[in-house]
């Protein structure tokens, strides 16, 4: 539902169980929409169209983790071996990444995504081009513009760490 002030709309009208971990960012949302037992579609919908589109899939029991900043969204999702990461750019929706490690705690701010690895193997970011490793230990990030915050262990203890992306 939209509130306006005096009114509130109604966003989606489907037969879904469950929509769940909605997002908002400027004039859109993003939402998961359970279609099985594991299989979410995932929705962008414009506010100012009032058109809501399925932007990707995911295949997880559990959150997805999406993440949405202005037409971008990112989420991860199993893709037979492991989750990996995928990537909308408001215009397609693709794999960014393709290991056989978990990727963790994904975080967006413009055309920039950033996750970590299970078990502490790494931050990484991707620029809309290309992957970069920003740490090679460390736990969930958080990015915000060119900047990339993470706890991580400094070989004594826990601490958080900062990096302006170049």
């Amino acid at each position: 539902f939209l509130f306006n002030g005096s009114t509130v709309q109604q966003v989606t009208t489907g037969t879904s169980d469950i929509q769940s971990n909605v997002q908002v960012s400027g004039t859109n949302i993003a939402w998961e929409n359970r279609t099985g037992l594991v299989t979410k579609d995932i929705y962008l919908y414009n506010i100012g169209t009032r058109i809501a589109n399925k932007i990707g899939s995911t295949l997880t029991d559990g959150s997805s983790n999406l993440v949405l900043s202005g037409s971008n969204a990112a989420w991860y999702s199993f893709d037979g071996n492991d989750m990996e990461v995928f990537f909308y750019d408001g215009t397609r929706a693709r794999q960014i990444t393709n290991n056989a490690v978990n990727e963790l705690g994904i975080d967006l701010s413009g055309g920039n995504v950033s996750w970590s690895q299970h078990g502490g193997n790494g931050i990484f970011v991707y620029n809309g081009t290309s992957i970069g490793r920003v740490s090679a230990r460390g736990g969930l990030s958080a990015i915000s513009g060119d900047y990339i915050t993470w706890h991580g262990w400094d070989g004594n203890d826990s601490e958080i760490f900062l990096a302006k992306l170049i």
